[in-house]
This record gives C-alpha cells, structure tokens and sequence, in this order.
C-alpha cells in the first residue's frame, strides 16, 4: 500500500513542500498547515493533536499571546507588562517570585514537549520565557506605568541582543535553552531599569 500523502499549498509557507508524505514528518508539516490557517481563521489549538499536545501547545502560547499574527514574543511580553501594572497592588516580592520561578520551571518542563509538536527548535508561538523575564525585571524594580514601559522596551532590546551568556544558551537542548536567554535578558533590563531609575533620581531628586 502506497504512502498517504497530505497535499496542500499554502501561499504563506515558503519553507514546506508543496506535498509532504505524513510517513516523513507527519505532524511537522500539519501542525505548522493548521496553525498557520488556525491563526488566520480561528486562533486555537490544531485538533489534530493529542489532547496533551493540545495542552502543551496552549500553556505554551501563554494561554493566547503566542497565537499573535506578528511578533508574539513582544505581545507576550505587553501582555505581561500591562497584568503586572493591574496586579502590581497585590504583587509583594515573594508572589513575584513565584511567578518567576513556576513560569521558569513550567517552562523548561514543557519547552521539549513543545519543540517536539512543532520538530523544530523554539517554536515562535513559545512566549513563556517572555512571561518569565519580565517577571525577572520587576523583581528588581518597583511596578508603575512607567517603569512597565520601560521594563517592557528594556527586556525587548536586550532579548534581541541577547548578550553574553544568552547567546551561548540559545545551543542548549530543549526547554533550557528556550527559557535561559531570556531570563537572561530579564536579568540585565531589570539592571539597566535600576540604573536609568538612579540617573533619573540624581537629576530630578525628588
């Protein structure tokens, strides 16, 4: 019996063939067809996963932010930005901290699963490192609306530069090198927010 070929031809997946035989990479290519189209049409989980695969995919998607059309890691990232400013009354440092670390755990937990849903390294609609290192920068600085924009700018700059060590975490193996570079990048933006909050303090002293 002849291999079962999926033929498709979407316009906006230049890196897929135009048929794929389910025996090579089955799910490869129809998760990457039906998240593409389910983004477009419906923004949820392909069904054509496992019930844990659909759980895996939605946790990590940050329950939605990693579904966005363009640049998830910033929207995540927003999205983080603007429920710490709503929570900020609530958030003592010791709560703080348990988001940055049950984030950080969850997520060096689920990044293999995930990498094998999508058979490709750090998949683009991950965005738990996003959660994770922006909870870093805030444990660090006071939560307001301005430091939330700055904050959210900082860790950004600093997740796309991904200075030393970041750059040599992006090698390591499943979720380790998903999470790393960005708590990394956390890290040093919750530093360059301490020191702009100190230069700020010595020009205009309250």
């Amino acid at each position: 019996m002849g291999s079962a070929v999926l033929h498709f031809q979407p316009l906006w997946l230049g890196d897929l063939p135009l048929s794929h035989t389910l025996e090579s990479q089955p799910l490869a290519a129809r998760l990457r067809f039906q998240m593409k189209s389910n983004l477009v049409l419906r923004r949820r989980v392909p069904s054509e996963l496992s019930p844990l695969d659909q759980a895996i995919v939605f946790v990590s998607t940050g329950f939605g932010p990693g579904w966005a059309p363009f640049a998830p890691a910033t929207v995540a990232s927003a999205v983080m930005a603007a429920a710490l400013f709503l929570a900020a009354g609530r958030l003592t440092f010791a709560r703080l901290l348990a988001i940055a670390v049950v984030t950080t755990v969850v997520g060096i937990a689920l990044g293999r699963a995930a990498e094998r849903v999508q058979a490709g390294k750090d998949p683009k609609w991950f965005v738990l490192d996003e959660y994770a290192g922006m909870a870093i920068v805030f444990l660090l600085n006071p939560i307001s609306w301005a430091a939330c924009i700055a904050g959210f700018v900082l860790f950004r700059a600093f997740d796309v530069m991904k200075l030393w060590p970041a750059d040599r975490c992006e090698s390591l193996q499943g979720g380790w090198g998903i999470m790393l570079d960005d708590l990394f990048a956390g890290l040093y933006a919750g530093i360059a927010l301490m020191v702009l909050r100190a230069i700020l303090a010595l020009v205009h002293p309250a």
